[in-house]
């Protein structure tokens, strides 16, 4: 933090100049001592919980089963059309295309001065085949952080990877998706938080969504926007659940508020492997909310590399249920 310089106006204006490389190869650090992978323990499923992991310094001689190996469609040809406005038709709207579509909507809200700032944003906004019918049912929301390399004005990147890509063959997954697109001159998620936390206001009076079950996951430079996500509004967000992420890129920093997250659960995944971000930067996030007394749960892939934690997270059924069940008081 710079003395004398508003904290707003570091997240927005300073930081994502910090995060310029942020999928650049790292450089070799010390050995990572091994942690056990653990499956998911019973109690987490349940909407209060209190996981207990091992510290860093521990080094158990088990290693960690055989992970199967992902089954994953190819990647489809994905040609995606201007996106519509997403326009107020009505909190039960009739007719909204079920499946992952392309939008864009202009968001407003103030800025760090109090002036006020209009942006649009594009997004792919995924709704489930049964949405709608039944008009009582209010929806938990997902939100989706993707990688540096997804970052432009073509959503067909954002749709070809990971969850987005997940979801082109899913009918009826549980959730209304928010996946949407950082726009190409931003090296991070940072100076997006806001418009993307209006979006979600936009998000909250168009559709069925229960505003107490919105969780947040992401990938690498999205990882690092889950967290960063999560320490701006820390009120926002019934769980986060960040891959192969960190706070400050190339650094084990601490976030100054990182306590506020202690009773949010929290999800972590990273592997041994990974050259791309070192994984004790979610490590070192990890134990710190262990030491605020945070609930927060790491699953640690000791063979995996960057982009194989992200496949191996995204295809674990028990991500999707925990992130289902949780709700904020």
């Amino acid at each position: 933090m710079i003395p004398g310089l508003p904290r707003r106006l570091f997240l927005s204006c300073v930081l994502p100049l910090v995060g310029t490389g942020l999928l650049a190869a790292c450089a070799a650090g010390a050995p990572l001592p091994i942690v056990t992978a653990t499956a998911l323990p019973a109690p987490l499923l349940s909407p209060v919980h209190t996981i207990i992991l091992p510290s860093i310094t521990e080094s158990p001689s088990l290693t960690p089963s055989p992970w199967p190996t992902p089954s994953r469609p190819a990647a489809p040809t994905i040609t995606i059309l201007p996106s519509p406005t997403l326009e107020p038709t009505g909190i039960f709207p009739e007719g909204y295309p079920a499946g992952q579509n392309p939008y864009r909507a202009v968001v407003s809200y103030p800025g760090v001065f109090n002036e006020r700032i209009t942006r649009t944003i594009h997004f792919l906004l995924y709704l489930p085949a049964s949405f709608g019918k039944d008009p009582a049912r209010r929806w938990p929301l997902l939100i989706y952080l993707h990688g540096s390399g997804e970052r432009g004005n073509n959503l067909a990147l954002v749709q070809a990877k990971l969850l987005p890509q997940f979801l082109n063959s899913q009918p009826d997954f549980p959730f209304i998706v928010l996946s949407p697109q950082c726009p190409a001159n931003y090296a991070t998620w940072s100076a997006q938080i806001d418009t993307l936390n209006a979006l979600i206001d936009q998000i909250l009076a168009r559709y069925p969504v229960d505003p107490k079950r919105i969780t947040l996951s992401g990938f690498s430079m999205g990882g690092f926007g889950a967290w960063e996500f999560a320490l701006r509004y820390p009120q926002r967000f019934a769980a986060i659940a960040p891959v192969a992420g960190g706070y400050l890129f190339q650094s084990n920093a601490l976030p100054p508020n990182l306590c506020d997250l202690k009773d949010l659960p929290v999800w972590v995944f990273h592997g041994g492997q990974d050259t791309s971000v070192p994984p004790e930067q979610d490590i070192s996030l990890v134990n710190a909310l262990k030491a605020c007394q945070g609930h927060v749960h790491l699953t640690y892939y000791a063979d995996a590399n960057h982009m194989t934690t992200a496949e191996r997270a995204y295809s674990t059924p028990e991500l999707f249920q925990w992130l289902a069940a949780q709700s904020r008081p």
